[in-house]
């Protein structure tokens, strides 16, 4: 049995190993941070870089940053997508090989793979790296895009769209597949929907070089898919397709929902209009809102856009809208409507501001839906 000097000593020598551990633990997590403080300066330097187009440099940075903390996927990522820029391809994959399938993956290291792919004319290898992803990560819209540009390689733009409108289902807030499905259907016999899509990437992707070119050719697509002819008479062209889910027991073809409610509407709302002009949008497209509801019923449906343009003219900013959203067609016309309803535009800016398209899973705007 210990006497009492030795328990002394004991608890004396004890003591000491606990402070000593404690002095290790916060000493190895003062270490520990200093190498995380390390490896964030090394990878803000790379984001410069890259932005500068410095990829090489860029790497450079980034190899120490995972050195200092190689559990940080974002840097290895990082590491990856400067590889890629630098088009050094088989080292942008090695790397993502490192982090592929961890807990902590995205879809973006699926996509980045897949591109790596694309760039060494690996496209068996490109589709699975999208198809490994959207198995994970069913519902990001931006492997969906990228499986539509592989099929718009091949000139297969009916595969294209499929890709882009699975999207657009999966991940309606993500703006791209609208935008590339609205450049398809806007050359096809089927403008409508590359209307209805082109209206709802301007709405989710705002002031970019991509808007300016959708403003013109929702512009361009209407005028070219409305004549007016010497006898007062108009026709409206922008949808050509029969319905396919008609029952095959049944010998008539059911009309699709451009030849059975837009088509139809935009004749009435076209009445005594005569030329396509930013106004004539403006006036054409107030009566159309107006006709689509005064059939409460299955054949009309309510959707989000729609229910959007009723609210806009309730607050009185549907013709700032319409004008914001085909101006591009008609430049000109459009700074001076802004230059002679100034308070009006800022006022439609401030709404527009705090009042954006709301899109979720269930009000995703899909043709088939209708």
């Amino acid at each position: 049995m210990y006497n009492l000097g030795v328990l002394f000593i004991l608890q004396m020598q004890m003591e000491k190993v606990f402070c000593l551990f404690i002095v290790l633990f916060f000493f190895n997590q003062a270490i520990g941070q200093k190498d995380k403080d390390k490896a964030e300066s090394f990878a803000n330097e790379a984001v410069e870089l890259l932005q500068n187009d410095n990829p090489k440099k860029a790497y450079k940075k980034l190899k120490k940053a995972v050195k200092f903390d190689s559990e940080n996927i974002a840097y290895q990522y990082q590491l990856s997508y400067a590889y890629f820029s630098a088009e050094e391809f088989n080292e942008s994959l090695e790397t993502l090989n490192g982090i592929i399938d961890q807990e902590k993956d995205n879809a973006m290291v699926y996509e980045l793979m897949g591109n790596n792919y694309v760039m060494l004319d690996e496209f068996k290898n490109a589709e699975e790296s999208y198809l490994s992803g959207l198995n994970k990560f069913p519902n990001e819209g931006v492997l969906y895009e990228e499986l539509g540009n592989l099929a718009m390689m091949d000139k297969d733009y009916e595969e294209a769209l499929l890709h882009f409108e699975k999207g657009i289902l999966k991940s309606p807030s993500y703006p791209s597949n609208y935008y590339k499905a609205s450049k398809i259907y806007c050359s096809s016999t089927e403008e409508v929907w590359g209307l209805i899509y082109g209206e709802i990437f301007m709405n989710l992707e705002r002031n970019t070089e991509r808007t300016k070119e959708i403003s013109e050719l929702l512009f361009n697509t209407l005028k070219n898919g409305v004549e007016f002819h010497g006898d007062s008479s108009i026709s409206v062209n922008i949808c050509q397709h029969i319905d396919d889910s008609t029952n095959q027991n049944d010998s008539l073809s059911a009309k699709s929902f451009g030849q059975r409610v837009v088509e139809p509407n935009m004749l009435k709302s076209f009445v005594k209009i005569d030329t396509v002009t930013l106004e004539n949008i403006d006036r054409m497209r107030k009566s159309f809102i107006h006709h689509y509801y005064l059939h409460e019923d299955t054949l009309f449906p309510r959707h989000q856009l729609f229910e959007f343009h009723k609210d806009l003219i309730k607050h009185g900013h549907f013709e700032a809208y319409n004008y914001w959203l085909f101006m591009m067609g008609d430049v000109e016309s459009f700074k001076k409507w802004e230059k002679d309803n100034k308070s009006q535009w800022i006022m439609f800016l401030d709404w527009y501001k705090k009042n954006e398209l709301q899109l979720t899973n269930e009000s995703a705007f899909h043709k088939d839906h209708f």
